[in-house]
């Protein structure tokens, strides 16, 4: 369904894959943005993976999508 600012998940690949109310708004807390820390990599890890816990079946249901999810989140520093 269409939500206040257009239809969801259509404007950054990252939110692709997501369960949304009917409203637009994601039920889960999305990743933060890794930057190439070593010392933070543990928690991303946590955090893609709870994503993923979280999530239907549906929404990643090959682990090609699962890994483009990952890394349209590794867009700072030296995760580029």
């Amino acid at each position: 369904m269409v939500g206040p600012g257009g239809p969801a998940n259509t404007q950054n690949p990252a939110n692709q894959g997501m369960d949304v109310d009917h409203e637009g708004k994601s039920y889960l807390k999305k990743p933060e943005l890794f930057d190439g820390n070593r010392r933070e990599v543990d928690n991303f890890i946590y955090a893609c993976d709870l994503f993923f816990e979280g999530s239907s079946d549906k929404d990643f249901p090959t682990d090609k999508q699962k890994i483009i999810f990952i890394l349209s989140y590794m867009s700072e520093g030296e995760a580029l």
